[in-house]
C-alpha cells in the first residue's frame, strides 16, 4: 500500500466519520424540533375547545370530560410557570426560562 493510499483512506474515514455524526445530530435537531412542535400544540388550548365542542355536538360526556382535564392540565402547567417552548431550548418558555 503506498502513502497516497492509506492518505486517502484516512481521509474517507475522516469524511464518513464526520457524515454520520453530521448525519445523527441533524436527526437529534429534527426530532427536538418536531417534539417542541408537538408539544406545543398539545398545551395550546385550541385542541381541547375542539374536544369539548365535539364532544357537545355529539353529546359525549366523556369526550367533554377529556377536554376539561385537558384543559386544567394546561393551566396547572400555567400555574407553575411552564410555557410553550422556544425552538432555542427546550427550558426556554413563553413565559420564563425553567
Amino acid at each position: 500500500m503506498t502513502t497516497e493510499q492509506s492518505e486517502s483512506r484516512a481521509t474517507g474515514a475522516v469524511r464518513t466519520t464526520v457524515g454520520v455524526v453530521l448525519f445523527i445530530a441533524w436527526g437529534v435537531l429534527a426530532f427536538l424540533w418536531v417534539y417542541d412542535a408537538i408539544y406545543n400544540l398539545a398545551h395550546t388550548y385550541v385542541l381541547p375547545i375542539a374536544l369539548w365542542l365535539t364532544g357537545d355536538l355529539l353529546a359525549n360526556p366523556t369526550l367533554t370530560q377529556i377536554a376539561l382535564i385537558w384543559a386544567a392540565h394546561i393551566a396547572f402547567d400555567r400555574l407553575l410557570g411552564f410555557g410553550l417552548k422556544y425552538p432555542t431550548d427546550f427550558k426556554d418558555t413563553h413565559l420564563n426560562r425553567i
